[in-house]
Order: structure tokens, then sequence, then C-alpha cells
């Protein structure tokens, strides 16, 4: 069971699908920082930034980007999702991005 791939093809890399894999990530559907502890022991399922020789050379500056405004956000501000009733769904394609809008709410912190 298997797929022959021909010499010379291009082969893109879902990152979508490959974060909803429940072998890799039990629970891929819940914010659960666990599915990404210990990222090695996933394999190739979390490469957000590439994998190998065209890995992005600027994951780790990204990374600590991304947490500096998480920290700065949630150190002010409480947010809240608008629409709690309905889930939205991703709509896959070259690019996975959720079927609508999805509206927060900040609540400044006192």
């Amino acid at each position: 069971d298997g797929y022959i791939i021909k010499e010379g093809s291009q082969i893109l890399n879902s990152l979508c699908l490959t974060l909803d894999d429940k072998n890799a990530f039990p629970n891929p559907n819940n914010f659960d920082p666990a599915n990404v502890d210990g990222e090695k022991s996933k394999g190739l399922a979390f490469s957000p930034f590439g994998f190998g020789v065209r890995k992005c050379p600027g994951y780790r500056f990204a990374t600590v980007e991304i947490l500096v405004a998480a920290v700065e956000v949630l150190s002010h501000y409480k947010v809240d999702v608008v629409d709690k009733e309905n889930i939205v769904e991703p709509l896959y394609g070259f690019v996975t991005k959720p079927e609508r809008e999805v509206w927060i709410h900040l609540q400044p912190l006192e």
C-alpha cells in the first residue's frame, strides 16, 4: 500500500492536514499546547516553517516574534470570541482559510 511518485514531481506539504493528524496530535481541534510539545517526536507533522534545507531561515525570529506579540496582547486584554455557538470550519485549498470571518472582542484588563 503506497503511492508511486514520478521522478521530478513537486510535492506540497499540506500543513493544515498534517496538523489534523490524530496519530500525532490526539486532540487537534482543541487548543492544547501539548499538541506542539516535543516537536521532534511528531516527525514532520509539525513543520510550520518547512523542514530540511528548505526550512525558513527566519523561523526562530518568527517564533519569538509571535510569542512576544501574544504576551503583549494577553497581558493587556481579555480575548473573547464573539460567536461561541457556531464553530468555524476550515476550507482546505492551496492556502487553508476559515469558512467565514472570526470576530473577537478585546476587553482591557484592569
